[in-house]
This record gives C-alpha cells, sequence and structure tokens, in this order.
C-alpha cells in the first residue's frame, strides 16, 4: 500500500520520467533503460489501489494522419499498434476488465465506402490483437474477448469474423476485452428497455417494484458480469463522452481527458493516469476500500490492558 509521500513521489517521477522519455526514448541504446524503470514502476504502481475497468475512447487517430501527411488508413494502423501496447499494459498490471470505443452508431452517418472500410479496419484491429501468433500482444492469450453493441448493425461476412474470435476466447478468464462497435449508450438504453418489454409479455414480471436499475443495467449489451467503470480516459483533447458508458460512468467513476493523440498515447501517461488515480482513491475516505484501511473503533469496546508490571532483576 501506497503511502502518502509515496504517492506523490510517484506522481512526480512519472511527470518527469514521462516528459523525459518524449525527448530521449529514440536515442541509440536508452530503450532498454525506458523498459527497465518502466518495470520498476509498474511493480511498484501494483502495490497501490487500482481500477477493476478501464475504458478508452481512442480519439485521434485522423489528425494523427493529417500531422504526419500520411493516409487515414495509416494512422488507423498505427493507433491498432498502440492498442496492443496499452492493452498489455493494463493486463500486466492485473486490470481485470478493458472497453475500447470501436464504432460509434454515429459513424454510420459517413459515407458507404468509408462506413465498409471502418468495419475491415475494425475486424483486422480486433484480429491483430488477438493473435496467438502476435508476439507483441504479450499476455493476450488468455483474455475474454466480448463484441459490444447492436450487432445487427454489422455486415454479415464481418460479424462472422468477430463472433468466431468471441467464441475463440469465450472461456478464457485471464481478464475481459470489450471491443464496443457499433454502440451507443443510448442505443444501450433502448435495448435494456425492448428486454424487459420483453419480459413483461411474457408474463415474467409479475410485479413492476422489480424494475430497478440493477434489473435495466442487467438487460445492457454489457450485461451483468461486467464490472462498473472506475476510470475512462479520453485522448485527443475532445472533452464529451460522445454517448459512452453514459450508465456505466455515472458512480464514483474518474474521467480523464488529455490532449495526446491515440497514436502518442504511451503505456508512461498511463501509468501516470492511473498513479493519479490510486492517489485520489487512497486519500478518499468515503470509498469502501479506503475506509476499511483507517476504519475507526469505539475507544470503550477495545480490549483492556494488562495491569502494570514491573522486572526488576535479583
Amino acid at each position: 500500500m501506497f503511502s502518502y509521500f509515496g504517492h506523490l513521489f510517484l506522481t512526480t517521477l512519472y511527470a518527469y520520467f514521462g516528459l523525459t522519455c518524449r525527448f530521449i526514448r529514440n536515442a541509440p541504446g536508452i530503450r532498454h533503460c525506458i523498459d527497465l524503470v518502466n518495470s520498476i514502476l509498474l511493480a511498484a504502481l501494483r502495490t497501490g489501489p487500482l481500477p477493476k475497468h478501464v475504458a478508452f475512447i481512442m480519439d485521434g487517430n485522423r489528425r494523427f494522419a493529417k500531422h504526419k501527411k500520411i493516409p487515414v488508413e495509416g494512422g488507423h494502423s498505427v493507433g491498432a499498434a498502440r492498442l496492443v501496447k496499452i492493452l498489455t499494459a493494463c493486463y500486466n498490471l492485473k486490470i481485470k476488465e478493458v472497453s475500447v470505443y470501436a464504432f460509434s452508431i454515429e459513424n454510420f452517418n459517413r459515407s458507404e465506402e468509408e462506413v465498409k472500410n471502418l468495419f475491415n479496419l475494425l475486424r483486422d484491429r480486433l484480429t491483430t490483437v488477438t493473435s496467438d501468433d502476435n508476439q507483441s500482444a504479450l499476455d493476450m492469450g488468455q483474455i475474454k474477448i466480448r463484441v459490444i453493441g447492436n450487432k445487427s448493425m454489422i455486415p454479415e461476412d464481418i460479424l462472422k469474423d468477430l463472433e468466431e474470435i468471441e467464441e475463440k476466447k469465450k472461456h478464457y478468464t485471464g481478464g475481459i476485452l470489450n471491443i464496443c462497435a457499433p454502440y451507443t449508450s443510448r442505443d444501450e438504453i433502448c435495448y435494456s428497455l425492448q428486454q424487459i418489454t420483453s419480459d413483461a409479455s411474457d408474463g415474467n414480471i409479475e410485479n413492476v417494484a422489480v424494475i430497478d436499475s440493477d434489473y435495466v443495467r442487467d438487460r445492457f449489451y454489457y450485461g451483468p458480469d461486467s464490472a462498473h467503470v472506475d476510470l475512462l480516459v479520453r485522448t485527443s483533447g475532445v472533452t464529451r463522452l460522445s454517448d459512452y458508458l453514459l450508465w456505466q460512468c455515472n458512480e464514483n467513476s474518474t474521467i480523464h481527458f488529455t490532449g495526446t493523440l491515440w497514436p502518442d498515447f504511451t503505456s508512461i501517461e498511463l501509468l501516470r493516469i492511473l498513479v493519479d488515480w490510486s492517489f485520489n482513491r487512497f486519500l478518499n475516505l468515503d470509498d469502501p476500500e479506503s475506509s476499511q484501511i483507517f476504519k475507526s473503533v469505539p475507544l470503550d469496546t477495545l480490549q483492556k490492558p494488562p495491569p502494570l508490571a514491573t522486572v526488576t532483576k535479583n
């Protein structure tokens, strides 16, 4: 468990280390040193409280491509490689569940050709991340894969490939990766209401009093087994949720906006965000987990001390 000053030290160290790495990470021979320090900081971070469920809005691939003067497809390709590295960092930290916003229903407002390309990119990206032959995926082999969203909107050939990946990984227990595509929170809430209406039509609801927030949540695309979102990170400097996890992020969730474009978002920056989250959670005495650390006990309930005794030498 981190102490107050331990958290403060690591926060400062991450900020300095992350800034320094921007300038020296490509210098000859420096990569090994960066990886070594990164491993040490990872080990230290594991000793404090960590989020169980982290979500990402991976924004900035297009702007990255524009800044680098490369095709849009190249920006998405770099973003896919970045996703593998970020997921690897999350699962190395034993973060149980990760969600990524891969395709919004709003994207259907784009041209037919662009939508087709986006779905192909989604399939290729997911195949890359989940490939057993992909050495960069490291510990991804035991990660359960779930496609979260309105699957009726997915082209049939793409859906078949995605369902094959889900089936292959469904029994894995090393962690959960939720690929939200095509997804919006409003559509998910509507889907839940449709399921409730169906339950009522089938006579499975004897009393409307059973329809509480848990009942509604359990009929989401996410289902009842998904953990509450502890931390949501959006890259690229945009400060809105874009209809993503609106229900799941309304209870003790931390939302972090960073100006870094997704292809430039490194594990070092992620670790700094996690240190901040862990530090704030550690100091939040209203949090149930933290309150167990500082749980108060009435003095009159304590066991009485033994009578005063002295020891003398004969």
